[in-house]
């Protein structure tokens, strides 16, 4: 009978491969595959017992066996990521008659595409929030235009800025009077924030006049939604272990014995 591969003096098993997940989707089945590494010699008569540990993810089955007379044999784990997040303690224990000699550590996460959903209805949104209420905003007058040249001649009422002030202030609640009398420079910086939104919607106003804001900034969305698509996506990983060492220390009692004897 073939004899397992002699390494630093002990027997060993040649080492195996995860093809495993990076990154996945929440509630989603995905493949975790073991296998032995490429050009592994074989060894009749052994085998090893793998067990897949994460926690926050369902992983089915618990564990299987690894034949390593067979060059050929794999075995597949099926994972559900139940968490959102880095999932912790994630490991490839391999185990011997009883005992565990050897543990791969893994690093996975589960995302989702939230954002990438949610970046892309701005790209609707905002543009039209541009177009409806800043270009063609209630207090812009009809525009006029310029004879000789025929260039639009902006009519913007001049209370405009005062107005959008007075319409934030209606809307906010008053300070009170606990931080207002012992915090006033509170209720100062909120005035003085409330003065320049409406001096920048102004601006907003007069810009989007002569310039495609709302084509800008559904570009700019659109973009953000691919990146974070692309950096959501699924990925994949390789990682191999260690040669499997099976020296007396990883043997149950059993086998030590009879191999003294």
């Amino acid at each position: 009978m073939p004899t397992p591969v002699r390494s630093g003096g002990g027997a060993s098993l040649p080492s195996v491969e995860v093809a495993y997940y990076r990154r996945m989707k929440l509630q989603r089945v995905y493949p975790w595959v073991v296998r032995w590494r490429k050009g592994a010699a074989p060894a009749a008569g052994e085998k090893v017992t793998l067990r897949l540990l994460m926690a926050g993810a369902q992983v089915l089955p618990s564990e299987q066996t690894l034949d390593a007379g067979n060059p050929n044999a794999q075995a597949t784990f099926y994972v559900t990521p139940l968490a959102r997040g880095w999932l912790r303690a994630q490991r490839l224990e391999i185990v011997h008659n009883g005992r565990k000699v050897q543990e791969v550590p893994l690093a996975s996460k589960a995302t989702t595409h939230r954002l990438t959903w949610a970046l892309l209805l701005l790209t609707v949104l905002v543009p039209w929030f541009i177009n409806a209420y800043v270009k063609h905003s209630p207090f812009v007058d009809r525009p006029t235009y310029d004879l000789t040249t025929g260039a639009k001649i902006l009519q913007l009422n001049p209370t405009v800025a005062q107005t959008v002030e007075n319409s934030l202030a209606s809307n906010v609640p008053e300070m009170p009077a606990l931080i207002n009398d012992n915090l006033p420079q509170v209720n100062d910086t909120l005035v003085e924030a409330r003065r320049q939104a409406a001096e920048g919607y102004v601006i907003l106003i007069q810009e989007s006049q002569h310039q495609p804001l709302a084509f800008y900034a559904g570009l700019i969305f659109f973009v953000l939604a691919l990146v974070s698509a692309v950096a959501h996506r699924d990925a994949r990983r390789t990682r191999a272990s260690k040669s499997i060492s099976l020296s007396s220390a990883a043997r149950s009692p059993e086998d030590a014995e009879a191999a003294t004897a």
